[in-house]
């Protein structure tokens, strides 16, 4: 079923259904809960850090207020270090990103 769906990083819980403000999910992941065909997610003003959200055929990603959500990758942290030659560690990350959703 077409519909909005709403995603706030500071109230919502992933326990929601997701189709109101007030019942908004927290993080980008539930997205993938959205059934196929013409949805929207909309994201409330906040900042989601290091989490991308999943894109498919028939969603479009909005900000509810024009440059106040911030997608941000840049912060990435992993516990995955290997000692590597001449003692420098080394980690790699994966799907680092930063964007404003407009």
């Amino acid at each position: 079923m077409a519909g909005t769906y709403f995603v706030n990083a500071q109230t919502g819980n992933d326990n929601n259904s997701g189709t109101s403000e007030a019942q908004a999910w927290r993080t980008l992941a539930a997205i993938r809960r959205i059934p196929a065909g013409s949805n929207v997610a909309t994201l409330m003003p906040g900042t989601w850090r290091n989490e991308t959200p999943p894109l498919a055929s028939g969603l479009t990603v909005r900000a509810k207020e024009p440059g106040a959500a911030i997608i941000d990758g840049s912060g990435s942290k992993t516990t995955q270090w290997t000692k590597g030659a001449n003692g420098i560690w080394s980690a790699q990350f994966q799907n680092v990103l930063s964007a404003f959703i407009r």
